[in-house]
């Protein structure tokens, strides 16, 4: 059942017990001799017992969907507050239908909402940190891998010179060529 439903079903036993109630009290206060005697009486040429529970039935279906109505409006109120909240919106800072019942409630959803962009703030600043860490490492990763490069290439390249430095000096003891300036080249290469 729906909220209106609901509040109009109460409304009609509220009605019916208040209906009782009334024709108990004219049952008391003014004596016949039976409860058959208010079907005979009448009044506007109704009869009193049919038009009381009309009157209090009518009374009480009007005021219940009246309120049904009027606690659905308050409740799709808190809905759409709830739904600002989901989606991350801020809440309306100046209710345009301040409700009274709900003021715990109101503070309760704004208390709800800090706390959802505290945790926000804190999600965002912990994404930067965690970047932060991971940046830093991969640049020391990669002046690791720069310097472990740097040594290779150090090391070969020093190899090289050595061993070309070592056959240098092979050719210069073993058959020194003859001509004097092409010895003078080889020497400076050797040293």
């Amino acid at each position: 059942m729906n909220y209106i439903t609901k509040q109009i079903v109460f409304g009609v036993f509220m009605a019916f017990f208040l209906a009782t109630i009334i024709l108990s009290i004219t049952f008391f206060m003014f004596p016949l001799s039976g409860w058959a005697a208010l079907f005979q009486a009448k009044l506007y040429d109704i009869p009193y017992f049919f038009l009381v529970l009309t009157v209090t039935g009518t009374f009480g279906i009007v005021s219940g969907a009246v309120y049904g109505i009027n606690l659905r409006g308050k409740t799709r109120f808190l809905e759409a507050r709830l739904e600002e909240i989901i989606n991350g919106q801020p809440l309306m800072k100046d209710f345009q239908e301040k409700i009274k019942e709900f003021d715990g409630i109101q503070g309760q959803l704004q208390q709800v909402e800090a706390k959802f962009l505290k945790q926000t703030e804190l999600s965002q600043r912990l994404v930067s940190e965690r970047t932060a860490e991971r940046e830093k490492s991969l640049q020391e990763v990669v002046l690791q891998e720069r310097n472990r490069l740097a040594r290779e290439l150090h090391d070969s390249v020093s190899q090289q010179l050595f061993a070309a430095s070592m056959m240098m000096s092979a050719i210069n003891e073993g058959n020194p060529p003859q001509d004097p300036v092409v010895k003078k080249q080889l020497g400076l290469v050797e040293k």
